[in-house]
């Protein structure tokens, strides 16, 4: 991979070298030496499209081919890339892009369109400014050619981009908008208008969080994030539902596998009885992120990615906060977490969308796009496979050592916001003690996997030959036993790379919907009233 990006170490593991189809790779390359197009059925240029205007006020759909039932009465609200373009310039990285929200409200069969730019911080900056001047995933801001050499340097110490263009998330009876960071948006979902900045770091030392939190059955809304502490990173699951208080409840945590290099995170699963963080080797370095304040480069020159290292399963219980389990398996990058839930036989299955590399996000670069024609490794390089990961509980060499106790209480929170954060412990010290209350619960961890055990190995399975990416299911069957999920097929060298999926996950089979010239979204699954069938509902 381009050394300007994410940092591969190392060989292929062997696992993931079966997704490669080595004869389709020579056909594919004898294509470009012969000038012809590489991927018949892939347009790049849906990527590129810019949302020119806003509609504040709701437009309804003209032509509606079918019936929508009546029953489906509700609002669904997708986050997304708006526009590449700010003035004359132009963002090098999709994850970049001007966050767009769109909204289809639909009652009684009429449905109805709006959307709307968040506007972030980042957002109003480079729009007054007419060019970037917010550094942010993979793009760094254009220095002003008119600023002296002072107010170039002051602009290097500036916070970084707070673009939340991943997902949107309701919690209590708001909606926010989220992306790998500690910033959140809360949205009107009325107007769609941008009406609140969260950030999670004012009290939490938290570096980031993933954008995919999880709403269990009781209405409780939990996620995993970066904790910053004197003693290194760690990650820690936190609870959102005061978060509109910039209250955070952080529940437990766990040390991160190397000091300097915490995990990148998307995503993570829980079960019952369990938490599941998946610490894959893709890595933040730290000291770069310390070296890219003063050199203005994006978040990705930050990442490195240690091929040689295995990925580790921790296993937390959500009644103590302890570490009960750890196992790993070979490296692999991933997004997505599909499902995870307690089988027979004490085990935990987790199912992962599964990358043998981070390449894919080379993938997503403008200049990868524009190329993608003149790339026969493209489509290797975005290929996913689900795969299953069975935990086994039983196995003495993932038992933690019950030889220590860890107590984090409010006032050793105080303590470990210094080094790492940013904090100084005198501001920290000025926190009121009601709002010590709010964010700083005591955790308590029961236990410590031992150093000196190694892990037992897992090796997966394949769920499916089909490439998948954001996927979903019946948010009823959330961290439980289920057959089915739904995605978006990731292999752009098949007859139609828009073509969504449904994967039953017990036969191991796959049915697809695909239209030429269409390209789905993540399918979002509503079941139908009275359902009595987990797959019984609808897919917007």
């Amino acid at each position: 991979m381009n050394k300007r990006r994410c940092d591969v170490i190392s060989d292929i593991p062997k696992y993931f070298q079966t997704l490669d189809d080595d004869e389709k790779l020579d056909a594919l390359k004898r294509k470009v030496k012969n000038g012809e197009t590489v991927f018949d059925n892939v347009d790049p240029s849906v990527w590129f499209r810019n949302c020119e205007r806003e509609l504040v006020d709701p437009l309804q759909a003209g032509d509606i081919q079918g019936t929508v039932p009546a029953w489906l009465d509700g609002v669904l609200v997708r986050n997304g890339p708006g526009t590449w373009n700010v003035g004359n310039d132009r963002f090098d990285h999709l994850f970049d892009c001007s966050a767009l929200l769109h909204k289809f409200s639909i009652l009684n069969g009429v449905v109805t369109y709006q959307c709307r730019f968040i506007k972030t911080d980042s957002y109003v900056k480079n729009h007054a400014a007419r060019r970037i001047v917010v550094t942010g995933f993979g793009t760094a801001f254009v220095p002003d050619p008119c600023a002296s050499i002072f107010q170039r340097i002051a602009t290097l110490f500036k916070p970084g981009s707070d673009n939340t263009m991943v997902s949107v998330y309701p919690i209590q009876d708001q909606i926010y908008a989220l992306g790998d960071s500690n910033y959140m948006q809360r949205i009107d979902l009325d107007t769609l208008d941008t009406v609140q900045k969260i950030d999670l770091a004012r009290d939490v030392t938290i570096l980031h969080q993933t954008s995919h939190p999880i709403t269990t059955s009781d209405g409780k809304i939990f996620n995993l994030g970066v904790h910053l502490t004197s003693t290194g990173p760690r990650y820690c699951i936190l609870q959102l539902n005061e978060v509109a208080d910039n209250a955070p409840k952080l529940v437990t945590s766990v040390p991160v596998r190397w000091r300097f290099h915490p995990g990148y995170m998307h995503t993570f699963a829980m079960t019952a009885n369990y938490y599941i963080i998946v610490e894959q080797p893709l890595s933040i370095s730290v000291p770069r992120l310390v070296r890219n304040s003063f050199t203005n480069q994006p978040l990705a020159t930050c990442l490195k990615f240690f091929d040689n290292q295995s990925t580790t399963f921790h296993v937390l219980d959500r009644t103590s906060g302890a570490e009960v389990h750890r196992f790993r398996s070979d490296p692999f990058f991933y997004l997505h977490i599909i499902n995870a839930y307690e089988d027979t036989n004490n085990s935990i299955v987790v199912d992962i969308c599964c990358y043998r590399n981070p390449a894919m996000l080379d993938c997503m670069y403008r200049d990868a796009l524009e190329n993608i024609h003149s790339n026969p490794a493209y489509a290797q390089m975005f290929r996913a496979r689900p795969l299953r990961f069975r935990l086994d509980l039983n196995s003495n060499q993932a038992r933690s050592s019950l030889s220590r106790r860890f107590s984090w209480n409010a006032n050793q929170m105080k303590k470990n916001t210094g080094k790492f954060s940013g904090h100084s412990e005198t501001n920290a010290d000025k926190l009121s003690k009601d709002k010590e209350k709010r964010f700083a619960t005591t955790i308590s961890t029961a236990g410590k996997i031992s150093k000196h055990k190694t892990p037992p190995k897992v090796e997966p399975s394949l769920i499916c030959e089909v490439g998948c990416e954001t996927p979903r299911l019946n948010e009823k069957y959330q961290g439980r036993k289920y057959k089915y999920f739904y995605a978006i097929s990731s292999d752009i060298d098949r007859d139609n790379p828009g073509t969504l999926i449904k994967v039953n996950v017990e036969n191991n089979t796959c049915k697809s919907w695909s239209q030429r010239g269409v390209y789905p979204s993540e399918p979002v699954f509503v079941s139908s009233p009275n359902a009595r069938k987990e797959d019984e509902g609808l897919l917007l």
